[in-house]
């Protein structure tokens, strides 16, 4: 329960006048207890508000002051509302009480929170509904005997509401005004493990005016929902500023702007300081009464004490610690009560039940016990232990042969004993008692009947004759000796017990259930005889009442397995599979037998089986739903994680595929199928490194199955781990011609393609093409095979044979971008210029990742030079330079770059190109060779002849190259030129 103190109401903070501190709490030990409390509804009712008496109750208008008086009582409600829980669910709260406190809540003439018991609550007692857009309408009274039995109870509050927030008052058919509250149940439901989690809630709570005091009751509890904010302002209820809305003073002031906002705020703030003085007022009195009744009680003074929380209790109906203090004094005043002559009474009475159960031993020791509280009733008490010792003497003797199993000579024995005395009705009880084991029907029934008429208080004849009749199928006569039984001892439950088993037999529901009462009347703390009403519901199909007597059954007994498993059942029948999965859980865990976990498993397998048939007609939703409902049931099924991992694979959502296949994991050692899809899924998010364990314990698990080696190569491949991924291809192919497994075609197709592309990856072309030619051969229309094929083909310098691969995988897939590259390269090999430069030019216009781009436009700018087109060339070499801005180019492409300048005359262009090379590499050959040839443009042959010096001097410049170099015609007649020519080449 959060402390009295600091509170957020709206955009107002105000303090408690109760949260004082510490040192000024009073010196009573219960002080800091009874600040976490609330005022309750008898408190909020005492609160008496001055209304003018010039306003006409019907026409009054709503003040600010009624508004803010409404907005404090709400809050006020929605903490009783609270303590009502706390106190429902606290340990000292007894099924009685429970039940008088949630009739009272909203049906009582006091103390009433809610309208009426109708009234609708949306559940949040199921940890896995606490969301707006999953939940149930359920009556408030149903909701709170919910409370009451289904929720764990404790000795400390476990409820707690916080961030309470008011809404303005609002009108609709009647005046309401909502309460916004943030809820925790601190507990667990009972039987569950889950704990639940915070939820924002919403309360619609009705004002009326009754007597010049506004009445407030709760008219619905739901989850909040974004768009109902505390701030809405549909439906508000305009406001006057005073009572008497017709006086010049209120108009002026409503219409006066932010003067008339600041005057209200004014009258909100007084009116809330006046009712919280009021609050403090009545909070004194209870705390005054709870000390008093302390110091009473520790002076034993218990008349005192008891009016003290008897006070306290009425004036604050729903605070648990003086009920915790009424039970403490009654438990001591019943003690002290009972007084020597009281137990003197139970033990004698004790005793006479024992001693008509033929239990003399047990009887004489209840006598004795008597005797002891009221030695004067000596001279009777003793002659009875006397006489019983001699009975007991006898009858021990004559029983001996009967427990030691010699039936025919215990009868003998009886026969003598009643020859002797044939008014005992105890000889004819044992004597009977023999025929019954000797399987002597008649002489038995007779026994027993002699022994009734010779005493009509034997209950143990009663009884044995009525198992008797019961045994023979004659359920009137048994009932008839029963019903006798408990004239004879009122309080025996198990006569009941078997009095509405055979009303069963015969057909009487009703009686059975009425015998069940008078258990119930008897002791309602028994498991069993809720269970057993439970059951008799079940029969007569009304499972809402086999389920609330099973869940009383449970709160009697929390580890009633049988209770448990019956109530799963209901909630199968019910459609709340997750409350069933719970109920069925616990039942397995305190010892549920045999049959009902094999049924428990049958019905799981029921909803499995109709999920996989919803799966495989691809109903993906009622699928999960229905395989959702067999892991509720039975969660230890590895099968059920497994196909709703499936179910989740197959709407590709594998992260959650992911999940299901690792629950299946944990639950079934060395399980392929799980392993693999599981390695499957990660492949498919890109997680091939996490992908890899997974498929390499699959192969572990199944070593024939070549797919998984398949995979495990592709997880491989997509990490450019080719030396890696080559293997497992093979092995994938070995493990298929060694086990004679059959693998389709475009499985083949696509192993050997990837094969082929990591062999190409490694250089090995050679190994390549081969698997590239398996996989034209299993895949006839397959555009990758082709390529594949043609790549290594291109790269083992056969140009013609990966020609024809590339032309007629670009017929099967054409625009391809690497492909239509990787043609024009062909082409290129081949002096095709013309066709190599459509090749990239279409390489390029369907590229739109910019990794073929980039090298096709190179290449076509080489192949653009080789057929002269030097503006082109051009062109491309400088988008292909804008493209590789932040890389270092090659010597080369500036030397070509300068090369293509000199051919367009551009020879100052060419002569920087040249002139930065140089700088990098005084030595450069090709350098000296251009700015040679820049400078035979320029007609500067003087300075052209150092270079060429330089160029041929290198000796790597040939003479070939020199002899056909157009740009040289002009010079070629220079002697000095030809000096140079004859002295180096």
């Amino acid at each position: 329960m959060r402390p009295i103190g600091a509170y957020s109401i709206g955009t107002f903070r105000f303090f408690h006048p109760m949260a004082v501190p510490a040192s000024d709490a009073g010196s009573s030990p219960h002080t800091k207890q009874l600040m976490n409390v609330h005022l309750p509804r008898t408190i909020i009712w005492c609160f008496v508000w001055s209304i003018p008496a010039l306003a006409a109750r019907a026409q009054s208008p709503l003040t600010v002051k009624d508004a803010a008086e409404i907005s404090y009582k709400s809050e006020l409600l929605i903490n009783e509302y609270r303590d009502l829980l706390n106190i429902i669910s606290n340990t000292e709260t007894n099924l009685k009480e429970s039940k008088d406190l949630i009739y009272n809540s909203h049906s009582g003439a006091r103390n009433k929170i809610f309208f009426s018991s109708t009234i609708t609550v949306d559940d949040d007692l199921y940890p896995n509904e606490y969301k707006s857009s999953n939940h149930r309408e359920i009556p408030i009274e149903k909701y709170l005997n919910d409370v009451d039995l289904l929720y764990q109870k404790s000795d400390t509050p476990s409820v707690e509401f916080a961030n309470i927030r008011t809404s303005n008052v609002k009108k609709a058919d009647y005046l309401y005004i909502k309460v916004f509250y943030s809820s925790q149940f601190h507990n667990k439901p009972v039987g569950n493990d889950t704990p639940f989690v915070i939820n924002n809630r919403v309360a619609e709570i009705r004002v009326e005016k009754d007597k010049n005091k506004w009445m407030l009751q709760i008219m619905r509890l739901a989850f909040y929902k974004p768009a109902d904010t505390v701030n809405d302002t549909k439906n508000d209820v305009a406001l006057a500023l005073n009572q008497d809305a017709g006086t010049p003073g209120a108009a002026d002031s409503a219409s006066s702007g932010a003067s008339g906002a600041s005057f209200a705020d004014e009258l909100r703030t007084q009116e809330r300081a006046r009712q919280v003085e009021e609050y403090k007022k009545v909070r004194d009195q209870y705390n005054k009464l709870i000390e008093t009744g302390d110091q009473a009680l520790q002076a034993n003074d218990m008349t005192a004490a008891l009016k003290a929380f008897t006070e306290a209790a009425e004036l604050s109906p729903y605070e648990i610690y003086p009920k915790i203090k009424l039970n403490q004094i009654r438990k001591n005043v019943e003690q002290s009560a009972i007084s020597d002559e009281e137990l003197y009474k139970q033990y004698i009475q004790k005793g006479e039940i024992a001693e008509k159960e033929r239990h003399y031993e047990q009887a004489k020791d209840d006598y004795s016990a008597a005797l002891a509280k009221k030695p004067l009733e000596a001279s009777t008490l003793e002659e009875t232990i006397r006489r019983l010792t001699a009975k007991l003497h006898t009858m021990t003797e004559l029983e001996e042969k009967y427990d030691a199993g010699q039936y025919k000579d215990a009868v003998k024995d009886y026969d003598r004993a009643i020859k002797k005395d044939n008014k005992n009705s105890d000889f004819f009880l044992g004597r009977g008692k023999c025929y019954d084991k000797l399987g002597d029907y008649s002489h038995t029934l007779k026994d027993y009947s002699t022994a009734i008429d010779l005493d009509n208080n034997n209950l143990q004849a009663w009884k044995l004759r009525a198992a008797l009749y019961a045994g023979k199928g004659d359920y009137i006569k048994a009932l008839g000796d029963y019903k006798i039984c408990t004239t004879i001892n009122k309080t025996d439950t198990g006569v009941w017990y078997k009095m509405s088993d055979l009303h069963v037999l015969t057909g009487n529901l009703s009686s059975a259930e009425d015998d069940l009462n008078k258990v119930i009347a008897i002791d309602p703390t028994i498991a069993t005889v809720y269970y057993r009403k439970g059951m008799l519901f079940i029969r007569q199909a009304n499972t809402a009442k086999g389920y609330e007597n099973f869940s009383t059954a449970i709160r009697a007994n929390n580890s009633y397995a049988q209770a448990y498993y019956q109530r799963g059942l209901c909630n199968v029948k019910m459609s709340r599979i997750s409350q069933a999965g719970d109920d069925f859980a616990n039942a397995r865990q305190f010892g549920l037998d045999d049959a009902s976990v094999k049924n428990v498993a049958t019905i799981a397998s029921q909803y499995y089986t109709s999920g996989v048939d919803q799966f495989n007609r691809h109903a993906l939703d009622s699928s999960l739903h229905l395989i959702n409902s067999s892991i509720l049931i039975d969660p230890s099924v590895a099968e059920y994680r497994f196909k709703r991992g499936e179910c989740y694979f197959f709407i590709k959502d594998y992260r959650s595929a992911i999940t299901n296949y690792s629950d299946a994991i944990l639950l079934r050692e060395n399980y392929y199928d799980a392993y693999y899809k599981r390695g499957w899924s990660k492949f498919y998010l890109s997680s091939f490194h996490e992908a890899i364990p997974d498929l390499e314990t699959a192969t572990r698990i199944s070593p024939k199955l070549p797919v998984t080696y398949k995979l495990l190569g592709d997880a491989f491949y997509m990490l450019a781990q080719y030396p890696q991924a080559v293997p497992e291809y093979e092995q994938a192919l070995q493990t298929a011609k060694n086990n004679k497994v059959v693998l389709d075609d475009p499985l083949l197709t696509d192993l050997y393609n990837h094969e082929a592309e990591a062999y190409f990856r490694t250089n090995d072309f050679p190994k390549s093409l081969e698997s590239a030619k398996n996989a034209v051969r299993y895949g006839k229309d397959n555009a990758r095979a082709y390529f594949n094929r043609g790549n290594a083909s291109l790269k083992l310098n056969e140009p013609k044979d990966a020609e024809v691969d590339l032309l007629k995988a670009l017929s099967l897939q054409p625009g391809t971008p690497v492909w239509c590259f990787t043609l024009g390269e062909v082409y290129r090999q081949k002096s095709q210029w013309e066709n190599a430069v459509g090749q990239y030019s279409q390489a390029i216009s369907a590229d739109t990742t910019g990794l073929v781009s980039q090298p096709a436009i190179y290449d076509r700018g080489l192949c653009y030079a080789q057929l002269s087109d030097y503006p082109h060339a051009l062109s491309d070499y400088q988008t292909y330079r804008l493209l590789k801005k932040s890389a270092v180019q090659p010597k080369t492409f500036w030397v070509e770059l300068g090369t293509i300048y000199l051919q367009m005359d551009k020879s100052d262009s060419a002569q920087s190109v040249f002139n930065s090379l140089l700088k990098v590499d005084s030595a450069d050959a090709q350098a000296w060779y251009g700015m040679a040839i820049v400078y035979v443009q320029k007609n500067q042959f003087d300075q052209a002849m150092p270079c060429f010096e330089k160029a041929f001097g290198s000796g790597a410049i040939k003479y070939a190259v020199v002899k056909k170099d157009k740009l040289l015609a002009s010079i070629r007649d220079d002697k000095r030129y030809k000096s140079l020519i004859k002295k180096y080449f």
